[in-house]
C-alpha cells in the first residue's frame, strides 16, 4: 500500500486543469472562482495533459524518465511491484487498450462520457504513471468528466468512491478538484471510505503556494 500511495502522489500534481462546472462544459456559471458573502467558493473542475514532445525511454529498463526519477528502478529492484493491489483512479477515464497497460485495467464504471479520451487524456495519463511505477497492481476506472452523464461531476464522484469500495480497491486516486465547499454527497463518501479502511490519495493543487 504504501508503494501506491507515493506513486498516486507523484502522478497529483504534473499537469494543469481547466475550468469546467459540475455538469459539462457547456452548461451553467462558467466561473471557476466565486464569491458568495465574501467566501471564496470553487467549481469543479476538469484536468487535462498538457503536452510536451517528451525524452527518450530509458532502454535499459523501458521507463520513462520521470518514474525513474520517483524510484521506480530501487522499487523493482526490491520486488515492490503493487501485486495484489487494486487502485480505483477516479478522473477522466482510461484508455484501456492502450498496449502499454498490459491488460491490467480490470473494471471500468463511467458515470459521464461522450467526450473523447483523445482529448479527454488525464486518466490515461495519470494511470499510466501509476502502472509504470507498480505494474502489477490492477485499476479500476471511474469515469466522472464528459460531456454527457445522468450525475453531476460531484456527484459523480461521490458514487464512484463509494463504487470503489464495494469493488474491493484497496486505494483511490483522485488527482482533481472537487466543488468547495464539499458538497455533502462527496464529504459522506470520503468518511466512508476512511470506514472501510480504504487510503484516498487527492491532489492538493497544481500551482504551487495560494492554488
Amino acid at each position: 500500500a504504501v508503494l501506491i500511495l507515493f506513486t498516486c502522489f507523484a502522478c497529483c500534481c504534473v499537469n494543469k486543469c481547466r475550468s469546467m462546472n459540475a455538469r459539462g462544459r457547456d452548461g451553467g456559471n462558467k466561473n471557476s472562482k466565486k464569491s458568495i458573502e465574501g467566501k471564496q467558493t470553487y467549481s469543479i473542475q476538469r484536468p487535462f495533459v498538457t503536452r510536451s514532445a517528451g525524452g527518450p525511454i530509458d532502454d535499459r529498463r523501458n521507463l520513462p524518465l520521470g518514474v525513474r526519477l520517483h524510484g521506480a528502478l530501487k522499487l523493482r529492484g526490491a520486488g515492490l511491484t503493487g501485486r495484489g493491489i487494486r487502485v480505483a483512479v477516479i478522473d477522466s477515464g482510461i484508455d484501456k487498450d492502450h498496449p502499454g497497460f498490459n491488460g491490467m485495467v480490470k473494471k471500468q464504471t463511467w458515470y459521464r462520457s461522450g467526450t473523447p479520451l483523445s482529448e479527454d487524456d488525464h486518466g490515461t495519463h495519470v494511470s499510466g504513471t501509476i502502472h509504470f511505477m507498480a505494474p502489477d497492481a490492477e485499476l479500476y476506472d471511474y469515469r466522472v468528466f464528459g460531456d454527457k452523464g445522468d450525475v453531476d461531476g460531484d456527484n459523480a464522484i461521490a458514487e464512484s468512491i463509494r463504487q470503489a469500495c464495494a469493488d474491493g480497491c484497496h486505494i483511490i486516486n483522485m488527482s482533481l478538484r472537487v466543488s468547495y465547499p464539499i458538497v455533502p454527497a462527496v464529504r459522506s463518501a470520503v468518511k466512508f471510505a476512511y470506514s472501510r479502511g480504504v487510503y484516498m490519495v487527492c491532489a492538493a493543487g497544481n500551482s504551487g503556494d495560494g492554488d
